[in-house]
């Protein structure tokens, strides 16, 4: 059985819905966003901006971003014209990389949201592990490596998501990730790693 052949026709489709679709993506997301009570649930876990967008509009733009066929934020700043809110990127940086914010916790209460307003058929319903790997071109991008890709057997350059998801027949609702990187690094970083080691080496030497 030919998978990327299957998958590459699945996207195809997806891609022709949302294109038809494009002009209800924004709307159908805010709709979504109150139904799920998305605000509430950043409140509960004590996700908030003091200053600027709030933590809702930020978010539900990084969601909204890839069904706009926009692979970055970069993309999303520059390039897409119809913009929900007029930010710059380190707007979206500074959410997404925000150590005091637990984001475990809120996709666990999203979830359980998520599963309450769902009709859910438990003889149908599975716990399901998805690995997607998530190619990139860049060599200096930190933790970046060679995985395996078990679809066409050979080494990609990039990073892997690992999700751990209950499949009910109608939907999949991630529990719990990780990400996982491997063993095998480009020479760049190598390169660099020897360096900052030996910038340490030398630094510790002066100090003595």
């Amino acid at each position: 059985m030919d998978y990327n052949k299957e998958i590459k026709e699945v996207q195809g489709e997806v891609d022709k819905y949302i294109e038809a679709k494009k002009e209800e993506i924004i709307p159908e997301f805010m709709k979504a966003s109150r139904k799920l009570k998305v605000g509430t649930l950043l409140n509960r876990h004590n996700i908030r901006k003091l200053e600027g967008y709030s933590a809702l509009l930020v978010l539900t733009t990084l969601l909204i971003i890839p069904f706009l066929k926009l692979k970055t934020v970069n993309q999303y700043c520059h390039k897409y014209i119809e913009k929900i809110l007029e930010a710059q990127k380190d707007t979206f940086y500074r959410l997404q990389n925000n150590g005091s914010f637990n984001w475990q916790t809120f996709l666990h209460s999203l979830v359980l949201r998520a599963l309450q307003l769902s009709e859910i058929d438990e003889n149908e319903s599975m716990f399901v592990i998805d690995d997607t790997l998530h190619p990139k071109t860049g060599r200096r991008m930190e933790k970046v490596s060679y995985l395996h890709d078990h679809n066409t057997g050979k080494s990609v350059l990039g990073y892997c998501n690992v999700v751990l998801g209950l499949f009910t027949g109608k939907g999949f609702f991630p529990v719990d990730g990780a990400f996982r990187v491997g063993k095998h690094k480009p020479k760049a970083h190598k390169k660099r790693n020897r360096e900052e080691k030996d910038e340490i080496g030398r630094a510790s030497c002066r100090e003595r």
